[in-house]
C-alpha cells in the first residue's frame, strides 16, 4: 500500500511488481525520497514470502515476486582500526558517561540496535553473562523494542572480568541519577540511556561516537564498522569462526566467512606455513629399518 494494494492478486504480474521495486528506489521513502537498494530488497522479500503462502493456500498459481528482479546492491567498503585503536578510542573516553555503551560495542562486537535494547533484566552480573533479546528501533520518530531478525540474533554473550566490573558501576550511577531527577526520571528499564532514563536515540549514538573518533585523531570509521573491527580482530587472532559467527549473532557461519573474506587470506597464509612446517620438518626419529638393513616401502597396500 498504496502502490500495489489497488491491483487484484491474480492480476499482479511480474512486470508490475517490477515497475514497483524501480518506483521505490526512485520515490518509495518519506516525502518521495528514494529508498536504498537494500531496502528494496527487504521489500523484494516479503513479498516474495506472502506470494509463497499465498501459492499454498491456493489463491494464486505462481509467485510473481519469485521472478522479479529487485535492484542489485552495492558492498559498502568496510573500514576498520586495529586492536591498538580501539584501545586509543577507549582510553579516551574512560571518563565519559557512555564508556559503558563504547566498552561493550569494542569488546562485544554487539549491534548498535542490540546495545541500545539491552535491559538490566537480560544482565546477570553474578555469573557475567548478558542476554540479546531485544533490540531497539525507531518507529515514526520514536524508540521502540522488536526482537532480533533471526533466532541467531537471541544469543547469550559472556562478560570480560573489566566489563562486568564497568557495568556494575554503571548500574549504580544510573540509581543515583534516578534519585537526581525524582518524578521527572523515566524507568525505562534499559541499560544505556539518557541521564533522564529516556532511551538513546540511534543516530545520536553514532554522532557521539564520530565526533570522538574525530577528536582524538582517528581514522573515521562508522559505529557499525565498530563491529567489524572485533570481527576482523578475532578471526586473525585465530577464534574459529563458528565461534566468531555465534558471538556476532549471524544467521549462518557462511555469512561471517563471506562478511569478512578480507581476513581470510592471511588465515590461509598461516594455515599453509603450518602444513607445511608439518610435513617438511625433519623426522625426529629415523624410519625403522627392515632386517637387511633397507628403508622399507610403503605402497598403496600397505
Amino acid at each position: 500500500m498504496p502502490r500495489l494494494g489497488d491491483i487484484p492478486l491474480q492480476r499482479l504480474t511480474t512486470a508490475r511488481v517490477g515497475a514497483f521495486y524501480g518506483e521505490l528506489v526512485t520515490s518509495g521513502g518519506k516525502g518521495g525520497r528514494p529508498l536504498s537498494p537494500k531496502t528494496v530488497r527487504y521489500v523484494h522479500t516479503t513479498l516474495r514470502r506472502a506470494l509463497r503462502d499465498a501459492v499454498a493456500d491456493g489463491l494464486v498459481v505462481r509467485n510473481v515476486a519469485a521472478q522479479a528482479r529487485p535492484p542489485r546492491t552495492r558492498r559498502v567498503e568496510m573500514h576498520t582500526w586495529t586492536a591498538e585503536q580501539i584501545g586509543i578510542f577507549l582510553a579516551s573516553v574512560r571518563e565519559d558517561r557512555l564508556y559503558p555503551a563504547w566498552l561493550l560495542l569494542a569488546t562485544l562486537g554487539m549491534r548498535r540496535g542490540e546495545l541500545l535494547g539491552l535491559r538490566w533484566v537480560d544482565v546477570d552480573l553474578t555469573s557475567g553473562r548478558i542476554a540479546i533479546r531485544h533490540t531497539l528501533v525507531m518507529v515514526d520518530g520514536k524508540p521502540a523494542t522488536a526482537e532480533p531478525k533471526t533466532a541467531k540474533g537471541r544469543r547469550s554473550l559472556t562478560l570480560a572480568p573489566e566489563v562486568l566490573d564497568t557495568l556494575r558501576a554503571h548500574r549504580a550511577q544510573q540509581a543515583a541519577e534516578r534519585l537526581s531527577w525524582g518524578a521527572s526520571y523515566t524507568g525505562s528499564g534499559l541499560v544505556i540511556t539518557t541521564e533522564d532514563g529516556r532511551p538513546f536515540h540511534p543516530e545520536t549514538l553514532s554522532g557521539l561516537f564520530v565526533r570522538q573518533a574525530k577528536h582524538v585523531g582517528l581514522p573515521p570509521i562508522r559505529l557499525h564498522d565498530l563491529r567489524h573491527s572485533v570481527a576482523s580482530i578475532l578471526l586473525a587472532r585465530g577464534v574459529h569462526p563458528k565461534v566468531v559467527s555465534e558471538m556476532l549473532g549471524h544467521a549462518t557461519i557462511a555469512l561471517t566467512l563471506d562478511t569478512y573474506s578480507h581476513v581470510i587470506p592471511s588465515l590461509q597464509q598461516e594455515a599453509a606455513g603450518v602444513v607445511a612446517a608439518a610435513v617438511l620438518a625433519p623426522a625426529s626419529t629415523p624410519p625403522q629399518a627392515s632386517p637387511k638393513g633397507q628403508v622399507r616401502a610403503i605402497t598403496s597396500g600397505s
